[in-house]
């Protein structure tokens, strides 16, 4: 029996450890940073949006911690927004 409860609190811990590693890994590195600046730049920004197949880009400007422009893709101009997380969100 306390063999038993030996493992059971070891695993408990284990677990425990798991959990924590797993949610630091999701954290982003703007938010982990405790400042609100935005972690990408207009470069990195930019260049995610070519990789992601838009070309064109202009009016590239921020939005809080986010970046906004237009682009065209697929012959068509959109406005895009661009997360901390590199997320992009068209409107």
């Amino acid at each position: 029996m306390r063999n038993l409860a030996i493992a059971a609190l070891v695993l408990l811990a284990l677990a425990g450890c798991a959990r924590h590693e797993a949610r630091e890994r999701e954290t982003p590195p703007a938010a982990s940073s405790g400042t609100s600046t935005p972690a990408m730049t207009e470069d990195q920004a930019r260049r995610l949006l070519r990789d992601q197949g838009y070309s064109d880009i202009r009016d590239m400007h921020r939005v809080g911690d986010a970046w906004e422009a237009r682009a065209t893709r697929n012959e068509s101009l959109v406005t895009v927004d661009i997360d901390n997380y590199g997320i992009v969100h068209l409107h």
